[in-house]
């Protein structure tokens, strides 16, 4: 007979699988093309240990490394061919095998209770979508698998497994490195007794990261990002840091919190800059500030051993771990090529998730004579379960294809756009053509400098036998780019 705690894992597996069952009938969308469907490099199995040695995005200078995450496209694609299916059950089963690893590694930390909690709000995030109902989304649930894995095995002493699992998580994706500092400040908590503090272990995790980092520049030919890949290029410090503050705020924090507000895009002009003028990004920036000040405070403010400066300790340490997570893909330490994405929530999230477990369980202490206090705890932590699980099922129906993906983004950010232009591509494939007109314009009314919807609204015009239109559309792009030859030639088509 199974034990609670084996039943646990069990159930939060099951609960992490079922909420994203229905991606099942998706199909590639978005990233998802570049990456897989049109990535070559992933089609012969036999290519394998190259994959070591290219870029994540085989046709880009772009510098991202990322070799277990394509390497895991080549084997789905070498076992079940270019079968979107196959592709997202792999995302799901990580998703609930990361889940589970969620509940093993808090029942180790913070006792049984709070690891269930914790787990289970994991598995239903709604923050999470991003990350498993899109494909790319892999090197998120990779990354995530591998960093606590290296912490689990780290804690049970066992070296060499856990800079095994630290180098599978940098060459899941390179944000991974975060874990190296959350769990050597976990060691470090001063009401943390029996805890590894082997030096040698640290010199050896160091080794595999420096190794990491050297081979990456060695693939790369670079040790960061080119400018012209920089979302912010060569805007002003200040205005980055203030731009991040309230785009944290906004797209991060309200929806990991309310589940609502998710948005699969923030290209361009979709999230306007903020300067130092703006009174609402130096009060974003104070509160995150505040939020800094007070997790520290919390983590170094115990006065005894007792279990309230444990938990004020432990409150500080997951503030920080959600902190910490973020910070590499806030544009604030270094520059990455986007404002910001969901799937950037996955690892740091799991801070949110515990200090809410913590908040739910205050209502499950023994209420004599009949435990009242833990029926209504668990009631309470079943509702938010199946809301939050509601609104990632409503949600995956989103990721469907990239009509429904790109309504629903043009909806959110009106300004964004890539998401006008991806629709109009979506539309103009069903033969909509009239609509994918309007949507062509729209994006070059925000970006006037985007050479392929110049073409694309050309092609649809063309395609609804307004030639007079697509003439004009060709005109325009050549006036605009007049070194380009390709709209040349294709008005000579058109004569």
């Amino acid at each position: 007979m199974l034990s609670i705690s084996a039943i646990c894992p069990l159930f939060v597996f099951g609960v992490g699988l079922a909420v994203y069952l229905n991606t099942l009938g998706n199909d590639f969308v978005y990233d998802d093309i570049r990456a897989i469907v049109n990535n070559p490099a992933i089609c012969d199995w036999r290519g394998i240990p190259g994959l070591f040695f290219q870029s994540y995005w085989s046709s880009s200078a772009e510098a991202i490394y990322r070799p277990l995450t394509v390497i895991s496209f080549a084997l789905n694609y070498a076992l079940f061919g270019l079968t979107p299916w196959s592709f997202h059950l792999v995302n799901v089963v990580i998703h609930a095998i990361n889940s589970t690893l969620v509940a093993v590694l808090l029942r180790r930390l913070t006792g049984e209770m709070t690891a269930l909690m914790a787990a289970l709000l994991f598995a239903v995030l709604p923050i999470h979508t991003e990350a498993v109902a899109s494909i790319v989304g892999r090197a998120e649930l990779l990354a995530f698998a591998f960093s606590i894995l290296f912490w689990l095995t780290h804690s049970k002493g066992r070296k060499i497994w856990a800079a095994f699992s630290l180098a599978m998580a940098l060459f899941s994706k390179e944000n991974a490195l975060v874990i190296l500092p959350l769990v050597f400040l976990w060691e470090h908590l001063p009401l943390e007794k029996a805890r590894m503090r082997s030096h040698y272990a640290w010199l050896i995790y160091a080794g595999v990261a420096f190794a990491w980092l050297l081979l990456r520049r060695l693939v790369l030919g670079q040790w960061g990002l080119d400018l012209e890949f920089q979302y912010f290029g060569t805007t002003d410090s200040l205005t980055r840091v203030l731009t991040m503050s309230v785009f944290a705020w906004r797209h991060y924090v309200w929806p990991m919190v309310t589940g609502t507000g998710l948005c699969a895009d923030f290209s361009p002009w979709s999230f306007p800059f903020v300067d130092a003028g703006d009174v609402w990004g130096w009060l974003s920036l104070s509160v995150w500030i505040t939020v800094l000040g007070f997790s520290i405070w919390l983590l170094f403010s115990w006065k005894t051993a007792g279990r309230k400066s444990l938990l004020r300790q432990w409150s500080g340490y997951w503030i920080l771990w959600f902190l910490i997570g973020l910070a590499p893909v806030t544009n604030v330490f270094m520059p990455i090529g986007t404002i910001g994405a969901e799937r950037f929530l996955y690892l740091p999230s799991l801070g949110f998730c515990v200090i809410l477990a913590w908040a739910i369980s205050i209502v499950f202490k023994p209420s004599p004579p009949r435990g009242e206090g833990r029926v209504r705890g668990a009631l309470k932590l079943g509702i938010l379960v199946f809301y939050y699980g509601a609104l990632i099922v409503q949600r995956n129906t989103v990721w469907k294809n990239h009509r429904t993906l790109f309504e629903d983004t043009v909806k959110k950010a009106p300004n964004n756009s890539l998401a006008h232009s991806m629709l109009g591509i979506a539309l103009a494939k069903n033969g909509e053509y009239g609509r994918a007109i309007e949507h062509f314009q729209r994006a070059l009314e925000i970006n006037p400098t985007s050479e392929a919807v110049y073409q694309n609204l050309a092609n649809a015009y063309r395609q609804s036998g307004d030639s007079a239109m697509a003439v004009r559309a060709l005109t325009q792009w050549m006036t605009r780019f007049p070194n380009n030859p390709a709209p040349r030639e294709l008005l000579k088509s058109l004569h």
